[in-house]
């Protein structure tokens, strides 16, 4: 059976718009947690980018779970840290599945799902399928849920570790206005660079600026005369130099 809703990276579209409507959003929801309580899930784990969109959907999203699982918040975060967080919670305790709310480098007005299963690898084509089957057998999703628990990015970011430059290496950092804005700025230590694509901004994530346009990190490395240009795409899972 072919998947009607789910891509390469999961469910993606213009947000707030069918299928990513709110009230489809707590279906999804709600179907994610039927098909993860039957493989054993006790936790997922919920991430997301600036886009405007992303509150609403990830308030959406925990409605519709309901009180079958127990969700634990990271805010806004690049998708590995997601990725990552939910293969280490698993191997330390109770089996956990993780959420990225994004659209990656696609424009601000889109915006997507994309489930990692325990391994914090990406949810496989029988279990989206059983996701699928689940969103359209639902007639609506429930309206009483658990207050989720806030998780801290510190250990993701102490995984990484972060590097401090040499004093006269010129880097330019491109965070597209997206994920990497805030993290980005913590591990990557030095006084020769220079930041574009910053703050996270929903409106601006991905436009002008990231991996999916070069033209403004190129001319910033020729103005600059810097070393080195790294570009991160709006969820921070893609980075090219």
């Amino acid at each position: 059976m072919s998947l009607r809703y789910f891509g390469t990276d999961g469910i993606r579209g213009v947000a707030l718009r069918s299928p990513l409507t709110l009230e489809e959003v707590s279906r999804w929801g709600a179907a994610w947690a039927q098909v993860a309580r039957e493989a054993g899930v006790k936790r997922l784990v919920v991430g997301w980018d600036p886009r405007s969109s992303s509150g609403p959907i990830s308030e959406a999203f925990i409605l519709g779970l309901g009180m079958g699982l127990k969700v634990q918040v990271l805010g806004m975060v690049p998708t590995p840290a997601v990725a990552w967080t939910v293969a280490r919670l698993s191997t330390e305790g109770p089996k956990t599945w993780g959420l990225m709310i994004s659209a990656s480098h696609n424009p601000p007005e889109d915006n997507g799902l994309k489930g990692f299963n325990e391994l914090g690898e990406k949810l496989e084509e029988d279990q989206e399928q059983a996701i699928e089957a689940a969103f359209e057998a639902l007639p609506e999703p429930t309206t009483i849920s658990l207050p989720p628990e806030h998780l801290d990015l510190g250990p993701y970011l102490n995984h990484l570790g972060g590097i401090t430059l040499p004093r006269n290496f010129g880097v330019v950092i491109d965070c597209a206005h997206g994920a990497t804005a805030e993290a980005a700025q913590e591990l990557f230590r030095g006084d020769a660079i220079h930041w574009i694509g910053v703050p996270a901004d929903g409106p601006s994530i991905n436009v002008g600026v990231g991996s999916t346009h070069l033209n403004a990190l190129s001319a910033a490395v020729v103005a600059r005369g810097a070393q080195l240009g790294i570009a991160f795409d709006g969820d921070g899972d893609r980075c090219l130099l």
